[in-house]
């Protein structure tokens, strides 16, 4: 398991494992008196008592019986930073970007708590019914009817409206906030102590922030994945899934099903039958489509025996993200949209380059014995006729390549289903789908710049950690905190698979490809860290190239190319940023990776830049 404090990622939708939500909360190696790196000078709040504290429960129950209401309101939802629109709490918003539970409070003292900005004099409410509340910190109090004790606690409020060691209503007006001791950002702090059997260990309170945005969902008919609990099962043994119990949405539409079991195996029904051939931890995802919208909940599901004798099909594509199995440790973070489609080939094609290049598929045996000969079935949703499919190779060697063909299509956008049919194999037959777009005009820039943040760049999930709070760059380069002021960073991990694809779609040419100059890849004073080496991948009309990276620090605020009378100018020229010159086809077939593994130093995943030249 993986818990990351200073970053989106804290703020985090819970493991559930067999039907068991598991909220890790923390452990002390990370605390100085361990030989971790927070400071607890200020406090001690957070560190466990014993090496790690995990917060179990039913996964069909509620955090707590009561219904959990707003702490405080924004003044409506015009306000950018407004949380209760998106059902989100932007880690930029705490105190410095990173005042989260366990800290880093200063940038490094345990905080045990979560600080959230707000206008000055902001109204606070009570959340939950109080047995008793007093104090500028709240210090509202709950007894539960199994014994255990809650201790709700708010600081920074100047004044209160409810009389000391008096019951409080949820919803009630307690006083006002983001006025007291609130430094350079005004906020309001939010802890939760939990008394059980004699003890209190101190809670991350975002449990309740995130109770309360269920809540909401519920109530604003919110289009939610929500899956039956699982149990405990054998290699061998079917197990039946179920996504019955999800909430569809307002307004009438078509909604599409895709399951993905963590081992190569999919299914698009809505309530399939899945049989595991191997031992293990599977992360179970089921994910809905319902016109623009996407949702995804994920489950674990514990499996042991031996590996079955007999064969087992799934599918997996090395160089295709969708077909990627998700890694047991990965959580998801809240309310983060949806952006892979799981199990699906996605191709882009025009009238000038009807036939992109094609994909490839494997046929993955995970039990015993061999697979027999594959054979495959099509089933378009709009016109027919445009996708190619061809198996080659023999038994547990076989390929499946995809190819479509948008020649005589308007544009728009075309779906089909493609089956995959091994007989005797279980999980027998594996479906994934195929999308063709056919874009409406004609591809018309030289010039191609992709943020980490668009639609065209691809990270491995849980890995690429996104910190609000920036202090990298030099302090002359203050403004180059990344390309739209952020930027993920891989935390100096070497971790080998992990990577960020940007896949542009380009005219046919030759582009020079850059890393965009207001990222920082080495911080200043007073750090003074070495750049990071890192190598990235190129997949080009050519075949591909790796190349070794080491960019060195922003130079100045203008190191791009600008149109000048004899063509393309260079402003302060960076070598050590260009990635290369490479040729690529019309479309989508090329992209660009960054890759964690075999890295030294902070590998950041920015923006990068592409220009055609002749």
């Amino acid at each position: 398991m993986r818990r990351y404090v200073g970053s989106q990622e804290s703020l985090y939708e819970p493991y559930v494992i067999n039907g068991v939500r598991i909220w890790f909360d923390g452990v002390n190696d990370i605390f100085e008196e361990h030989g971790g790196f927070l400071n607890t000078a200020r406090r001690q709040h957070g560190m466990p008592h014993k090496h790690a504290r995990f917060v179990l429960q039913d996964m069909t129950l509620r955090v707590c019986p009561d219904e959990v209401h707003a702490y405080f309101k924004d003044g409506d939802d015009r306000d950018p930073n407004y949380i209760y629109r998106d059902y989100f709490i932007d880690v930029g918003r705490t105190f410095s970007g990173d005042n989260v539970f366990l800290g880093a409070y200063l940038g490094g003292e345990s905080h045990g708590a979560l600080d959230i900005n707000m206008p000055m004099d902001s109204l606070i409410y009570v959340p939950i019914d109080l047995d008793s509340q007093d104090g500028i910190r709240m210090n509202g109090i709950r007894q539960w009817a199994d014994g255990s004790v809650w201790r709700l606690g708010i600081g920074h409020i100047m004044e209160t409206f409810l009389p000391d060691h008096t019951p409080a209503r949820a919803g009630t007006v307690f006083g006002r906030g983001a006025r007291r001791a609130t430094w350079w950002h005004p906020h309001s702090h939010f802890s939760l102590a939990v008394t059980e059997n004699d003890r209190t260990y101190d809670i991350d309170p975002w449990i309740l922030f995130w109770q309360h945005f269920e809540d909401e969902k519920r109530k604003d008919n919110v289009m939610r994945a929500i899956m039956r609990p699982l149990r405990h099962t054998r290699t061998g043994v079917p197990v039946e899934f179920s996504g019955s119990g999800s909430a569809m949405g307002p307004g009438e539409g078509h909604v599409s099903w895709r399951w993905t079991f963590g081992d190569g195996g999919a299914s698009d029904e809505a309530s399939p039958v899945h049989t595991f051939a191997q031992a293990g931890v599977y992360p179970v995802t089921l994910t809905l489509e319902k016109g623009s919208g996407r949702v995804a909940f994920t489950q674990h599901i514990t499996v042991e025996g031996d590996r079955l004798t007999t064969p087992s099909l799934t599918i997996t594509a090395a160089d295709e993200p969708a077909f990627r199995k998700r890694p047991p440790d990965a959580l998801d973070t809240y309310s983060v949209p949806v952006t892979m489609k799981p199990h699906t080939l996605e191709f882009t094609a025009r009238a000038t380059r009807p036939v992109p290049d094609a994909r490839t598929l494997q046929l993955v045996n995970t039990g015993g014995g061999s697979l027999a000969g594959a054979t495959h079935g099509i089933e378009y949703r709009e016109v027919t006729g445009w996708v190619n499919v061809a198996i080659t190779g023999e038994g547990d060697e076989q390929e499946v390549s995809v190819g479509v063909d948008a020649t005589g299509l308007a544009p728009g956008v075309y779906n089909a289903d493609v089956a995959i049919h091994v007989q005797d194999a279980r999980n027998s037959p594996q479906r994934f789908r195929v999308v063709l777009n056919v874009p409406k005009d004609p591809i018309k820039t030289f010039s191609v710049l992709i943020d980490n943040s668009d639609p065209e760049c691809y990270v491995t999930p849980y890995f690429w950690i996104g910190h609000r709070f920036h202090g990298w760059g030099w302090p002359e380069l203050r403004e180059a905190e990344g390309y739209n002021n952020f930027y993920l960073i891989n935390g100096e991990r070497a971790r080998k698979g992990e990577f960020a694809r940007y896949t542009p779609d380009l005219q046919a040419g030759n582009y020079t490809l850059w890393l965009h100059e207001r990222t920082p890849f080495a911080s200043g004073p007073p750090a003074n860290n070495t750049p990071a080496r890192f190598q990235v991948r190129v997949k080009h009309a050519d075949g591909e190239d790796w190349v070794w990276m080491e960019p060195e620090a922003t130079q100045g605020f203008n190191p791009r190319p600008y149109p000048g009378e004899q063509g393309w100018n260079w402003m302060e020229r960076q070598p050590t940023r260009v990635i290369g010159s490479f040729r690529f086809n019309e479309g989508t077939d090329g992209f660009i990776e960054i890759h964690a593994g075999g890295s030294t130093g902070q590998v950041l995943v920015d923006a990068i830049r592409l220009l055609r030249f002749e």
